[in-house]
């Protein structure tokens, strides 16, 4: 009799945890891949760290609206994820455009890296056609305003670094298919776009959903 109370008591417990799971479950927000995200079909190779960390890698551009609140929401992602995740800011680019390329490395080239970040900001409600003229004015001005010696800066804006480090960015761009502005890649397997990135609540949620997920399989290989 004793040995039928205790097995009733344990398939009632069970029940119970499994009815506590289910309703946790459905409270978690459910990401569709093609819609809150894209997968690779062929993920691509990465290089194993030791810190572990998840690499994320975020391509933009100048003159790029949904560009600057994709760079705060990962800029906040991080601070709030700092053991978790890494970063890579990458300026798109292709042979034919690389003006966004070319501007970061050069304000990195002389020493200045949080212009090259402030400068997704003030652009952000820019448009120049990609040969404007007026572009360049845009440039020259700013750099003034920022109190840096125009010739200085094209001397790097020119040099063989920049210009390395240029081709970097557009091999990347190619090997990550970047089709799109912004654009994120998640270790290499996921992708976020605009239609996420410009949410900062949406863009975490989907962020913790795809970086557990990649925990997990991560775990199910050791």
């Amino acid at each position: 009799m004793n040995s039928i109370k205790l097995a009733m008591q344990i398939f009632y417990l069970l029940l119970f945890a499994l009815s506590v799971t289910a309703s946790y479950a459905e409270q978690l927000p459910i990401f569709k891949d093609g819609k809150d995200y894209f997968s690779y079909k062929q993920p691509i190779a990465e290089e194993v760290t030791a810190d572990n960390k998840i690499k994320i890698k975020f391509f933009f551009s100048y003159e790029c609206r949904i560009c600057l609140m994709a760079a705060d929401n990962l800029s906040l992602y991080k601070r709030m994820n700092p053991d978790k995740v890494d970063i890579e800011w990458i300026p798109a680019a292709t042979p034919g455009g690389h003006f966004s390329a070319s501007v970061y490395y050069a304000l990195e080239g002389i020493g200045r890296p949080d212009l090259a970040d402030l400068f997704i900001f003030d652009t952000a409600e820019q448009k120049f056609n990609r040969n404007s003229r007026n572009r360049g004015e845009f440039l020259q001005e700013w750099l003034t305003r920022k109190q840096i010696n125009i010739e200085t800066f094209l001397d790097v804006f020119n040099s063989e670094l920049v210009a390395a480090k240029v081709n970097q960015s557009i091999n990347s761009t190619l090997k990550y298919g970047v089709f799109t502005l912004p654009f994120v890649s998640v270790s290499g397997r996921y992708v976020l776009t605009g239609s996420t990135l410009y949410n900062d609540d949406y863009t975490m949620a989907v962020l913790d959903s795809l970086t557990a997920k990649i925990v997990q399989e991560q775990r199910g290989k050791k």
